[in-house]
């Protein structure tokens, strides 16, 4: 199966091939502001990052020719790094989050340079606000209660994002953060 996604500052077109169920995908990419692509004229000629069915990597954002992937390459739990392609060669792909000991990394949003990772722990989601530049946690969001966000929105260039929780005394609520001071308020 074929996907295919344009990267947040419309600069690229990223191919990725999949087979299977399993977690795995090959990566091309197109860079749609080339010479021979401005017009979207004719064919595009995909360049290959990821040639082998070795991991999973879903983009995440992208500063210029940096890309950020959610990987579980090396990392059963996964982790997030960076591939410039500028010089995509594997041997130069860098982890900007690691993978955790004790948590499944499970999903990551992007918001204002920062990402909003969803962790399972003990049986317990937590979400972590990490630095894009020094791959540092800066926050990690206190729920309510033991519960579950169920849902979460944001856009790249907002200093916001939303998300909603749920358990078992409280069926949904909505939430928002501000991520320049990391406060949230019930919405």
């Amino acid at each position: 199966m074929f996907d295919g996604s344009v990267t947040n500052d419309g600069k690229y077109l990223l191919i990725c091939a999949s087979k299977d169920c399993n977690h795995i995908n090959l990566l091309s990419y197109c860079d749609l502001t080339a010479e021979e692509n401005k017009d979207l004229k004719g064919i595009l000629k995909p360049i290959p990052v990821v040639t082998e069915w070795i991991g999973e990597f879903d983009y995440v954002q992208n500063h210029g020719s940096k890309m950020y992937f959610k990987t579980n390459l090396d990392a059963p739990k996964a982790k997030l790094i960076s591939i410039d392609f500028a010089s995509p060669d594997r041997a130069n792909w860098k982890d900007v989050i690691p993978e955790s000991d004790k948590s499944v990394f499970d999903a990551v949003r992007c918001c204002n340079d920062k990402a909003m990772c969803a962790y399972l722990e003990n049986a317990s989601e937590k979400l972590r606000i990490y630095d894009f530049t020094t791959g540092q946690m800066t926050k990690e969001i206190v729920f309510p209660d033991i519960g579950s966000y169920v849902g979460w929105a944001g856009k790249h260039n907002s200093n916001e994002f939303f998300y909603k929780f749920s358990s078992f005394s409280d069926p949904g609520s909505q939430y928002r953060v501000n991520l320049d001071t990391f406060e949230q308020e019930t919405v």
